[in-house]
């Protein structure tokens, strides 16, 4: 919870959320207010839990994917390969490579996002599977502020109805 928004000095919603925040409040808010925030952060809770236990693999994430459709590129840093991600999570994606799976098991990757106009940088990347052009990645590094651009990405999935135009979850 913040008093500060009205001082317009700092954006301390936006510094929280990318701290780890899932929600933020802005004083003053009404107990109906706080209610319903935490409400909806059980819900999400539950969804996530409930789409963990669907399948095996599920099963041993700490964090459910949640589908999306932002176009990618990855690479070594000198050679670059474009896919799209499917799905993503706090600890990684899946991504679908029409062309070609990175040659290398550790690699960079950074995924457009639709808003803000920004890119997720993943400074270090690990493949965990490959199956029918498709690559489960695991995120292994990156930096704190792409963290919490990652988090507001996984907010937003969880924000928006479960059928969103064009199988992307963000907002246009």
């Amino acid at each position: 919870m913040s008093g500060g928004a009205q001082l317009k000095v700092f954006d301390w919603g936006a510094a929280a959320l990318s701290l780890g925040a899932d929600r933020v409040l802005v004083k003053p808010f009404d107990q109906q207010q706080l209610l319903s925030v935490i409400q909806d952060m059980l819900a999400c809770q539950a969804d996530t839990t409930e789409a963990m236990s669907s399948s095996g693999l599920a099963d041993l994430r700490k964090h459910a994917r949640l589908p999306v459709h932002l176009p990618a590129s990855f690479g070594d840093g000198t050679i670059e390969k474009l896919g799209i991600v499917l799905d993503i999570s706090l600890e990684g994606c899946r991504l679908r490579c029409p062309d070609a799976e990175p040659l290398a098991q550790y690699f960079q990757m950074q995924i457009r996002l639709i808003e803000p106009q920004d890119t997720l940088k993943v400074d270090l990347a690990v493949k965990r599977w490959s199956r029918n052009g498709d690559l489960g990645v695991e995120f292994i590094r990156l930096e704190p502020t792409q963290q919490g651009l990652l988090r507001w990405v996984i907010w937003n999935c969880h924000a928006v109805p479960p059928s969103p135009p064009e199988g992307s979850c963000l907002p246009i």
